[in-house]
């Protein structure tokens, strides 16, 4: 925790926070609040069903504060499934979004249809996140080790600007199990051979963000936050929290 806390635009420490369905209203003032500490607003599964012009607005709000605002994967994942890729991505480039999720957690596509579609997001975007784990926590858990570090790996080769690890909402799939705990065992297997700064864990509660803060630092890439729990996560990291005084000193 010695470590300085990085400042924005940053390369590490990025939070990802997600926008479940916010009013404008709401978002300009979480933004008002919290938005030197976002550095990327994930627009949730269900955001096409806003109406475009809202979409725009957050988009534009963003942008005026450095805030990358990307689509979460889960509607890439259905353009796929239809047939409707290159258009899909027409409207998320058209609405103002300057990043993308590419994920395969629920679509089933063979290793070589989602390298087609990250190298087509790397197109249109700048910002390219891949998220590797799966929904379901059976077909997760039967994602072996290797084959997910394998996974991370080439999609950073291949461009991928960081690889996020599946963490559902927070129990029963990637590094936690059915109580919410970390299972220290699979994050440290990956990390042996993924450079840690190259890695978002989403954590989407507190005690999984203070477990990672003390493992790796101020400096850890988290995602799956709150928007109302970006302040919390921020004073964790700076030692503004009880957890991590002592070790900010």
């Amino acid at each position: 925790m010695s470590a300085a806390r990085s400042e924005k635009p940053r390369k590490s420490g990025i939070t990802v926070a997600i926008d479940d369905g916010l009013s404008l209203y709401e978002l300009e003032g979480a933004l008002a609040v919290s938005g030197p500490y976002i550095d990327v607003l994930m627009l949730d599964c269900g955001w096409p069903l806003q109406p475009d012009e809202i979409v725009k607005k957050k988009a534009q709000l963003c942008r005026k504060r450095g805030i990358t605002v990307a689509s979460d994967g889960l509607p890439l994942e259905r353009s796929f499934l239809k047939g409707e890729v290159a258009d899909f991505m027409d409207r998320v480039r058209d609405l103002g979004l300057t990043g993308m999720e590419v994920s395969n957690s629920a679509a089933r596509m063979t290793g070589d249809e989602e390298r087609t579609l990250l190298t087509t997001a790397k197109e249109y975007f700048d910002v390219v996140f891949v998220e590797v784990g799966k929904k379901d926590p059976g077909e997760d858990h039967r994602f072996l080790m290797d084959e997910r570090i394998r996974s991370m790996e080439e999609s950073l080769s291949m461009g991928a600007f960081k690889v996020i690890v599946e963490g559902g909402d927070g129990m029963s799939v990637g590094p936690f199990d059915d109580e919410g705990r970390i299972r220290e065992s699979f994050v440290e297997r990956i990390v042996e051979r993924i450079d840690p700064d190259k890695i978002v864990w989403e954590a989407p509660l507190f005690a999984q963000q203070v477990w990672m803060v003390k493992r790796f630092g101020p400096n850890v890439n988290l995602g799956r936050i709150e928007i109302r729990d970006v302040i919390r996560l921020e004073a964790l990291r700076r030692g503004l929290s009880s957890e991590t005084l002592r070790e900010s000193i």
